[in-house]
């Protein structure tokens, strides 16, 4: 599980010196948004390979262009395996965490709304750790999320299924 936060930190130190590095290529008449996601939420579910593992949470989405523009808005996230799917899961307990938002080509923080596919591997004995990787293509957007989370409870989940970002 070690391995995995470190891996999970890593990719996210390495994909911010992408964007830094975007930043400073793009023109000066083009905007560029830098976005957070603040989120608590629980997760329950069996699941190993057939079955059903649920994580629901809710957060604000924190974004500032290069211009000193803000947009802040209330999120849900909702993730939801399909009953046959590539996921291994069991157990219930509750996280809180934190994603680095990158859009990648996209004018405006509303382009990270909608559907993800995910990565994810989290587990936790009283407590643990979690991680996941999300990304969106919708032509001509592309947005990824790299999140890391703190939980509480008993339970293990790893696997790819679905997120849905939505507005509140």
């Amino acid at each position: 599980m070690k391995r995995l936060l470190a891996l999970a930190a890593m990719a996210l130190v390495g994909f911010t010196s992408v964007a830094a590095q975007a930043h400073d290529q793009v023109e000066d008449s083009q905007t560029v948004w830098a976005c957070g996601l603040d989120f608590e939420g629980t997760a329950e579910g069996f699941q190993i390979i057939v079955g059903s593992f649920t994580s629901r949470a809710t957060g604000e989405l924190h974004c500032q262009d290069n211009e000193g523009n803000t947009y802040n808005r209330k999120v849900r996230v909702n993730m939801q395996t399909e009953p046959l799917g590539p996921v291994v899961g069991f157990g219930s307990f509750r996280f809180a965490g934190g994603a680095a938002n990158i859009t990648l080509i996209g004018s405006s923080p509303r382009a990270l709304f909608g559907e993800y596919i995910v990565a994810s591997g989290r587990a936790a004995v009283i407590g643990g750790v979690g991680a996941f990787t999300a990304l969106k293509v919708d032509s001509p957007e592309l947005a990824l999320e790299i999140s890391l989370q703190v939980l509480e409870g008993f339970g293990v989940e790893a696997g790819f299924t679905k997120m849905t970002l939505q507005r509140l």
